[in-house]
């Protein structure tokens, strides 16, 4: 399955069937495109984000949480996307990129990326 797809039903990656011999049957497995990206997040000191703190993509809604060495991933991206991080200061950061949504293929990975 491509790194850039989803299935639509997670409990539906597998199927059993038994066929006879010289015949055939064809399997359905409802797969969607998702556009997707890995990013690296550091602040201005080029200090990579620190593991577990909030983000909060603005266009989608999406949550998620920063990795390991500042990493990211985030699905439903956009053609112009904007994120929010909580610090654990209590402060927040933002970092705005671009990506290519027609892109194909391998999930990629954005970065670093500076969040001020």
């Amino acid at each position: 399955m491509p790194a850039a797809s989803l299935a639509r039903k997670p409990w539906a990656v597998e199927q059993r069937v038994a066929v006879r011999r010289g015949s055939g049957y064809l399997l359905e497995f409802p797969l969607s495109r998702v556009v997707a990206a890995s990013l690296v997040l550091v602040d201005a000191q080029q200090q990579h984000l620190a593991l577990g703190r909030n983000v909060l993509h603005e266009q989608s809604g999406g949550r998620t949480v920063v990795g390991w060495d500042g990493l990211v991933y985030l699905e439903n991206l956009q053609a112009h996307n904007s994120l929010v991080v909580n610090l654990a200061d209590g402060g927040q950061c933002r970092v705005q990129f671009d990506l290519d949504v027609q892109q194909q293929g391998d999930v990629p990975l954005l970065g670093p990326l500076v969040c001020q």
